[in-house]
């Protein structure tokens, strides 16, 4: 409850105020506990941000998975990352963005994994080509959506997008090459 409120909290003052600017003491005052409390949570800000990533993700991860299909769930994954643009975007331009773009890597590869675990079949497939290409795949998108995080996104497009990509409906070379 406490770390929800930290969060929170972040969030809220990361509408606000360039990231870079948000100190512990901004977060405490805003959520009115002491200092001694936010550190028992949280080693620092940074923290704070990759624990709601890490929620936000493991939520979208529970959400898609009941989707009835691998597009319904990238579908669920786009939206996600539209609601939260304008972070992403702060995120990128930010002192801090070594450390988000390794965590939004990191995020998107557990979360394509999962959904190739339980949204195709890659039983007969090489796990060493899965893994190159969860890897190959959540290094471009993190850098896509990081990137391309001031444009306006829209939502259906890059969905497609995405979907035709990961499952192969969309190559830049032809299959007759």
């Amino acid at each position: 409850m406490i770390k929800q409120a930290i969060e929170t909290a972040f969030l809220n003052l990361a509408q606000t105020k360039p990231i870079d600017k948000i100190t512990v003491t901004d977060v405490v005052n805003a959520c009115q506990i002491s200092r001694q409390t936010f550190y028992y949570h949280f080693q620092d800000i940074v923290e704070v941000v990759e624990w709601s990533f890490q929620c936000r993700m493991t939520e979208l991860l529970a959400t898609s998975m009941k989707a009835t299909t691998p597009s319904q769930a990238i579908d669920l994954f786009v939206e996600e990352l539209c609601q939260h643009q304008p972070l992403l975007r702060d995120l990128y331009f930010s002192k801090r963005r070594q450390l988000v773009e390794k965590q939004l890597i990191e995020i998107i590869k557990i979360y394509l994994s999962q959904l190739s675990i339980h949204k195709a079949d890659t039983s007969a497939k090489n796990h060493q080509m899965i893994d190159f290409g969860l890897s190959f795949y959540a290094i471009g998108l993190a850098e896509y959506f990081l990137v391309h995080s001031q444009e306006r996104w829209e939502k259906e497009q890059l969905s497609s997008l995405i979907y035709q990509t990961l499952s192969g409906e969309f190559s830049i070379f032809s299959k007759s090459t």
